[in-house]
């Protein structure tokens, strides 16, 4: 790998983790006010059953969901399809060597649904 690329690597992850640990801070908080909102719809309709069920899954989260986990979580998924990049990148360089057209096009093609991958992860990461 040449210094270009570990150099571009290690920028988007620093940018990726900023992002991703940004974005977990509030997932427990989301989740949590999701279920109240749904705990009050099932209130106003009289869904009993509901409410208790949603009751429980809210009592889950609070002892649960712990914000360090989701940043993990999110950083590895990032590291797992950064590096799927870098590999897609390397496929690339290898088939333009051979001068293979049809080679070539694979690749790209390759590469560009792992970059599309990358992307949807940050997408995720920054809703």
């Amino acid at each position: 790998m040449n210094k270009y690329m570990k150099a571009t690597a290690t920028i988007t992850m620093f940018v990726f983790i900023s992002a991703s640990s940004a974005a977990a801070s509030t997932d427990c908080a989301v989740k949590k006010q999701r279920l109240q909102r749904q705990i009050e719809y099932a209130k106003t309709y009289g869904n009993h059953y509901r409410v208790e069920g949603l009751e429980r899954a809210l009592m889950k989260v609070n002892r649960y969901c712990n914000d360090s986990d989701v940043v993990y979580k999110c950083n590895e998924k990032i590291r797992e399809k950064e590096q799927k990049v870098i590999e897609r990148t390397t496929e690339l360089r290898n088939a333009r060597e051979t001068g293979d057209k049809i080679k070539i096009a694979n690749k790209k093609r390759k590469l560009e649904q792992a970059k599309a991958e990358l992307a949807e992860v940050m997408s995720y990461i920054g809703e």
